[in-house]
Parts: structure tokens; C-alpha cells; sequence
């Protein structure tokens, strides 16, 4: 769609194309009033289907609140141009950052929690995705994912399926088979999220081909390998929630998205023997596989990495086989992020291939006797390790503790109780309980907007934008704080929630009145801070009351901290997320407004943070 960069549309400034698809393109844009960057998408398509899918995706984002799911800022039809303002989310997609490498597990784990949740929310308000893959996740950052276009999402009726339609809409890899001759479902959903899951282990989808119809085909009608055929690090317990994910009846596949992703974290949980894992894979138990491997096979197919592959399937030793069951050794839960790997690389070479068991008929009764010999010495050396463990943790030990005790003198020793002595706390640290408890609630405000006239706005530095309260500052601008115009704040349990969406730091200012304040803060590595600002003080001139301290409770970077002070007298109680964090004592200032402050320390950047559900209580 040539032209449009430069367009304005309402108080969204078109700059450039960011991609396009088959009914619409996404242009990056500024929002005048926010100022910040968003994502517009526009159709350009013209038939009646694709308007209404577009549509469909504004109602289905706009029906969802979450914070994994991108949200809708605006929508406008100015014909014959439909536009959908949405975030920016400027780390890309998932397929993006599959390209460039494997994942790791804990990058795995924390993406599919986020995704999950995100189909969790839209299945429990009666919204079917129907398009879940790699481009549809877009990064905010490398920790923080959303689940985008819901062109193809469906609203449910009370029985939790959609009215059909007559045609098949998806992406063929991502399809469950149950789609062929049904709605889809909260169980076809979960089907594509184990899709998901699959590539986000293994780089690769369970099943491909050359059209279309043949990779549904093979939807169907095939059985998927098991994910650690492709990436030996995976565990058994990591195979059996993908491959119960991809199941092919409904029924037997997780009930939520919900369920599928805490299985699979329990089974990252586990430590798993690799070489079950493949005796699983081909329905060996582990003798078998001991036995292949002792077969008289060349060498080189039994131990190179690099053999040349064959129609036969190869399970090649990845441990020396002695006359002892193979132990594994501990394998770290979570590895770094690993250099991008090529197609040869055995983690995604589909070179890599079980069982050798295959090629074996039946074990020749030298085979049988090499088996015994090996039960034979695993049993004798168990109970040689549990021999040597008994003398040298519990008999050796006992003994010398009893002869301590028969040969020292004894000796009475009076007891009495020590002053307690309270130490500062540098970590999170439940609340103890004589804190404060805050008691009537005062002012309860989602902070949507400003109907009451109760906050100052001014533009560019307080404003309401996409239902929330807004702090903006520019680098070369002065601080313009954020304030609730009335009541007045003196003791109170002050509670919000902030984002940080941009910039170094974020909070609000107790008992303000014109220069002089207390500010509370957290900045974007996970620190706080209380600082008090006195009069004729310059602008980055305070009293440090308690230094930038870092506190595991709080959430860095962009994501949402509720914000808790319960201030009565000179005393400050202060909380992260439920946590208690640090008491300050301070009787310079008694009373004032509460107001919010964001903050940035570079040159040419903007800080904006987000404030929503104020709760003012007395204490």
C-alpha cells in the first residue's frame, strides 16, 4: 500500500512498513498524545470475508485483557482504509528468533508459560484463536511474549464450540486432525500449541511436506516422532507431554492450555536418563537397548557421530557400555544460549535417527549370556556402593561420635536468652506482624480515565491512554509529577500498579507539596529506593533515606509491580508485589499529595510509565 508513510490518522503518524501479509500490512506509527511508538495495522484487502476478519480481530482483542495478549489501542475506519492500532512490540516474532538459534529450556519453559496463559484467558472469556504458530508471538523482549492477530478467532457459544462455517481455516502444520470432520475446539487449540511446543524444542514441526493438503494428510494419518529424536538433550518426561499434546484423539490430549504447560514444566523438573528416553521411543526397555549395543556391528556405525546415514534406522552409543547398567551423570536443568547451530548440527539434523534394535532379528545366546553378565555385576556393584556408603556416612561416623562421648567430660551449660538485634533487609522479606494494616478504604480508582477530575492531565507529560494513567518525561524536559488533585495524603496505605514501559525509572511522590516530596521508586534492573526532595533543592538533588537496593519481588524491565506504602506518622512501610521490602523513618514532611513520577537517565529517550488501580485506605 504505497503512500501511506507520512499519513497521519487521528493522532497516529505513519512512518514506516514493518510486514505484510495476504489482507494486510502493519506500519510503525506515533502516537502524538501518548508519545510512543505503536504498530497499525491496515487492510488491504477489499472483500467482504477479509473485512470481516479484520473486524472479528479487533472485537476478539479488544473482548481480552491480558498481558500476554497485544492490545488493541484504537480502531478506525476511514474509507476506504481500515485501521487496528495495537502495541509496538519491536523484538520481532518467535519465528524470527528461531532462525537464529535453538532455544534453550529455560527460555522454552518461560515463552510457553506466557503463551499458555495468554490461550488460557481467551478460552476462559469464549475466544478460539485458531492460528497459533511462531509469527503470531510477537517479542516485546527476550522475556516478555505476546500472542497476536485474531483474524481467524471465533467467538464460542455455551457448549464451547463454533458454528461452522463450511471451510477449513488454519495453517496446516499447526492443525489439529479433529478439524477434518469438526468445529474447531479448546482441544484444537491446545493441539496447535503443542505444534508450538514441538518447534520451540526441536526447530522444526512435527510434520511437513511439499502442499498443504499433504502435511494435513500426514496430520491424519501419521504418528509424530518424539521431539528428542531431533534434540538428544530432552528427556523422557519432555517427550511424553509433547507427544500427548499431539494426540490425535481430543480426549486424550491435556484439557487446557493450562494443564498442557504445567506438565511440561514439571517434566523439565526431572532429571531423565537420555538413553530411556530412546528406549522409549521405540518401545525397548533398557537391556534391549544394552543388548543392540553390544552387538557385533562395525564400529563405526556404533560409535561416529558422522556415519553416513542409511534407510536403516541407527541408535548410535552416546556412552561407553561396561559391564554395569549406564548412570547417567547430572546434566545442568538449564543451559545458555547456544551459537546458531547448521542443518548438520545433530540437534536439528534430521540425520539423527533411532533404533538399532531394527536391525537385529533376535540375540544369539552369546547375546543372552553378555546380558546376564551385565544384571549379574550391576547387582554386585549396588551392593558394593551401598556397602561402602553404610561404613563410611553412618558406622564410621557413629563411632567416633560415641567415643567423643564416652571420653570427654561433661559439662552443664545454662542457657539464657539473647538480645534480638534487627538487622536491616536487603532481600524480600515477609511483612512481620505488627506492621500497620491498612483499614477504610478512602479512594478506589482503576485509572482509566479522568472522568471525576480528580488527577492533573497536561499533554506530553499526564495523560490517559489506553485505559491507564500516564507519566511521560523527555530527557532535555523538566519533571512534571502526576498528581491526584484531592484529597490530600498524610497517613495512608497508598497501592498501584506501574509499567515501566519506557525509560529508567518509575513511582510516585508522598506528600507533596510544590518542590518538597518523598519519592518511591523501582528502576528498570529490579532496585528500589526512597528518596526526600527538600525546598530549594535542584531537581536531581535528594536526601537518600535508603539507597538503590536490589529485591528479587520485583519485576525488571516492563512488567507490572504493585506498588504498596503504608505511611503513618515519620514511618514508612514498603511493599513490592505483597512483599515487604524496608521501614523507613522520616519526620521532615507530614502531609501533601500523592502524585506519579517516571524518569529517564539517557539523552535522547523517552520515559513512560503506566499507572492503573489506585487503592487509598487509612491505616
Amino acid at each position: 500500500m504505497p503512500g501511506l508513510e507520512g499519513t497521519v490518522v487521528k493522532q497516529y503518524t505513519i512512518k514506516n512498513l514493518l510486514g505484510s501479509g495476504g489482507m494486510s500490512e502493519v506500519y510503525l506509527a506515533y502516537d502524538e498524545v501518548a508519545q510512543q511508538h505503536v504498530a497499525i495495522k491496515v487492510m488491504t484487502g477489499y472483500s467482504t470475508d477479509y473485512l470481516e476478519r479484520f473486524r472479528r480481530e479487533a472485537e476478539a482483542i479488544d473482548k481480552l485483557q491480558h498481558e500476554h495478549i497485544l492490545p488493541a489501542l484504537d480502531y478506525e475506519e476511514i474509507e476506504p482504509w481500515h485501521y487496528l492500532m495495537m502495541e509496538y512490540a519491536p523484538g520481532g516474532t518467535l519465528r524470527d528468533l528461531l532462525d537464529d538459534g535453538p532455544l534453550t529450556l529455560e527460555e522454552v519453559d518461560l515463552f510457553l508459560s506466557q503463551i499458555a496463559s495468554a490461550v488460557q484467558h481467551a478460552h476462559d472469556h469464549g475466544v478460539l484463536h485458531r492460528d497459533i504458530k511462531p509469527s503470531n508471538i510477537l517479542l516485546r523482549n527476550l522475556k516478555h511474549v505476546y500472542l497476536a492477530d485474531f483474524g481467524l478467532a471465533k467467538i464460542m457459544d455455551a457448549s464451547h464450540e463454533l458454528t461452522r462455517t463450511g471451510s477449513l481455516m488454519g495453517t496446516p502444520e499447526y492443525m489439529a486432525p479433529d478439524l477434518a470432520d469438526g468445529p474447531a475446539t479448546v482441544s484444537s487449540d491446545v493441539y496447535s500449541l503443542g505444534v508450538l511446543l514441538y518447534q520451540m524444542l526441536t526447530r522444526r514441526v512435527p510434520f511437513e511436506g511439499e502442499t498443504p493438503v499433504s502435511v494435513f494428510w500426514k496430520q491424519l494419518r501419521d504418528d509424530p516422532q518424539p521431539p528428542s529424536v531431533y534434540n538428544r538433550t530432552l528427556t523422557r518426561a519432555i517427550d511424553n507431554v509433547a507427544l500427548k499434546a499431539l494426540a490425535k484423539d481430543p480426549q486424550q490430549r491435556y484439557a487446557s492450555a493450562a494443564e498442557l504447560y504445567e506438565a511440561f514444566h514439571q517434566a523439565v523438573l526431572i532429571e531423565d536418563d537420555p538413553l530411556d528416553t530412546y528406549a522409549a521411543a521405540q518401545d525397548m526397555d533398557l537391556e534391549q537397548v544394552v543388548l543392540a549395543d553390544s552387538m557385533s556391528l562395525p564400529e563405526q556405525v556404533l560409535v561416529s557421530e558422522e556415519a553416513p546415514v542409511s534407510n536403516k534406522r541407527v541408535l548410535r552409543r552416546r556412552y561407553p557400555v561396561s559391564g554395569a547398567r549406564h548412570v547417567s551423570t547430572p546434566r545442568p536443568l538449564f543451559k545458555g544460549r547456544n551459537r546458531r547451530r547448521s542443518e548438520s548440527d545433530p540437534l536439528v539434523s534430521p540425520a539423527y535417527d533411532v533404533s538399532i534394535a531394527q536391525q537385529v532379528s533376535r540375540p544369539s545366546a552369546k547375546s543372552g549370556s553378555a546380558v546376564r553378565r551385565i544384571r549379574r555385576s550391576r547387582n554386585t556393584m549396588t551392593f558394593s556402593i551401598v556397602t561402602a556408603g553404610l561404613f563410611f556416612f553412618v558406622i564410621l561416623p557413629g563411632s567416633y561420635i560415641y567415643y567423643l562421648y564416652a571420653t570427654h567430660p561433661q559439662t552443664t551449660v545454662a542457657l539464657t536468652p539473647q538480645p534480638t538485634i534487627a538487622q536491616p533487609r536487603a532481600t524480600a522479606t515477609v511483612a512481620n506482624t505488627n506492621t500497620v494494616v491498612p483499614g477504610a478504604l478512602i479512594l478506589q480508582d482503576d485509572l482509566a480515565d479522568n472522568k471525576s477530575g480528580r488527577w492533573s492531565e497536561a499533554p506530553g507529560n499526564c495523560v490517559f491512554a489506553y485505559g491507564s494513567y500516564r507519566a511521560i518525561k523527555s530527557a532535555d524536559a523538566p519533571a512534571i509529577p502526576c498528581a491526584l488533585i484531592s484529597p490530600l495524603v498524610d497517613d495512608a496505605a497508598i497501592q498501584v500498579d506501574v509499567s515501566l514501559l519506557s525509560g529508567n525509572s518509575a513511582g510516585m511522590l508522598l506528600r507533596l507539596h510544590g518542590d518538597q516530596f518523598y519519592k518511591f521508586e523501582i528502576n528498570s534492573v529490579g532496585q528500589y529506593s526512597f528518596l526526600r526532595h527538600d525546598v530549594n533543592a535542584g531537581s536531581n538533588q535528594y536526601v537518600t533515606l535508603l539507597k538503590s537496593t536490589a529485591n528479587s519481588a520485583i519485576v525488571p524491565g516492563s512488567g507490572k509491580n504493585t506498588l504498596l506504602v503504608i505511611a503513618n506518622g515519620a514511618d514508612f512501610n514498603l511493599y513490592v508485589n505483597g512483599i515487604f521490602l524496608n521501614k523507613v523513618h522520616d519526620t521532615t514532611y507530614q502531609s501533601g499529595q500523592l502524585a506519579f513520577t517516571t524518569n529517564t537517565i539517557s539523552a535522547t529517550d523517552i520515559a513512560t510509565a503506566s499507572f492503573t488501580h489506585l487503592k487509598l485506605s487509612r491505616v
